[in-house]
């Protein structure tokens, strides 16, 4: 039972300790956290509940997402420089690519950027495999054949 506060006159009956108790009043979904409300001898009023219940539930999904960011994502922060004139470009870029979000930007920035990395190496390699074949006099014509060729007499097991 709680115990009632008699108010003197002209002041407003202040609350005891004793008085104050936690009400349980639901569990997180992810079972990290109870909701519990701490509550005077006085009840609140359904908003004042509504409100603490509906801040309770925010910093539980707030604390679930944090913990499942803790044990998956195992990025670093990384700070870079954006030219004044270029960020409304990056901006721009950002919402269309990464929905708004930056790192989802960037991890699909490094994918194209790596296939053209990758494009502009073989074409180099192309060009040192053109330069060379020219500097030893072989018909261009001639190159699949003396690749094929090669990876005949270079297979494990056969001896030359």
């Amino acid at each position: 039972m709680i115990p009632q506060v008699k108010p003197q006159a002209g002041v407003l009956p202040r609350p005891s300790t004793k008085a104050r108790r936690t009400v349980s009043v639901g569990q997180c979904p992810s079972g990290s956290a109870a909701w519990s409300l701490s509550v005077g001898p006085y009840w609140p009023c359904a908003a004042d509940v509504l409100s603490r219940l509906a801040l309770r539930r925010m910093q539980c999904v707030a604390y679930g997402r944090q913990d499942i960011y803790n044990r998956v994502m195992t990025a670093q922060t990384l700070g870079f420089a954006v030219q004044s004139e270029d960020r409304p470009v990056l901006d721009e870029l950002v919402a269309y690519f990464g929905d708004g979000n930056r790192s989802a930007y960037l991890r699909a920035t490094l994918k194209v950027m790596k296939s053209i990395m990758i494009a502009n190496q073989l074409r180099e390699a192309q060009a040192y495999g053109q330069q060379r074949t020219a500097e030893l006099g072989i018909d261009p014509a001639d190159v699949p054949a003396r690749v094929q060729e090669f990876l005949k007499g270079s297979r494990p097991g056969k001896g030359k």
